[in-house]
């Protein structure tokens, strides 16, 4: 299941993601932001997931998140809140939050400044080393749907050997 941070963005013109990007509730979960709570103490594949309640982001305890001046924690925490929205509030499938939850991020990172493929550029090659790197630490309030969705049942079971 690699996430992976697209230098192609999906398009997204569809009057119906337009309108859940803008429903009361997908809205009224970034209200929240700051009460989110931010966990970098695991091992994560692919770089970061949430909890089930969706009230915590775990980000990849080995993950390197300053780019020059730039905390880029901050975005991927944002693709993830998105991802999780859609797929409770829309019920929609990994993939289809994950594309929505890129553009999201994209427009994000643009609008901070930071240019898109350098961004790309810096979180691509840690991705591959934390997708392959040994499980060893997995909280259990980890949502596995999108594992599951993605039918990676290797890691499935390597991560619930090591749920914590």
């Amino acid at each position: 299941m690699p996430k992976v941070r697209h230098t192609t963005l999906p398009r997204i013109h569809s009057a119906r993601v337009k309108r859940m990007l803008n429903d009361r509730r997908f809205r009224a979960r970034f209200a929240k932001l700051n009460a989110i709570r931010v966990d970098k103490s695991y091992d994560i594949p692919y770089i970061a997931g949430y909890s089930e309640d969706g009230r915590t982001v775990f980000v990849d305890r080995h993950l390197k998140t300053m780019m020059g001046r730039t905390d880029v924690a901050r975005f991927i925490i944002s693709h993830e809140l998105t991802e999780k929205a859609l797929l409770d509030l829309f019920n929609l499938d990994y993939q289809q939050a994950h594309h929505i939850a890129t553009y999201v991020e994209h427009e994000f990172v643009t609008k901070e400044g930071v240019d898109w493929r350098q961004y790309c550029k810096f979180l691509d090659p840690q991705m591959k080393h934390i997708g392959h790197e040994k499980v060893q630490k997995i909280p259990k309030t980890l949502d596995i749907e999108p594992y599951q969705d993605e039918k990676d049942f290797h890691l499935l079971k390597r991560m619930k050997l090591h749920a914590r």
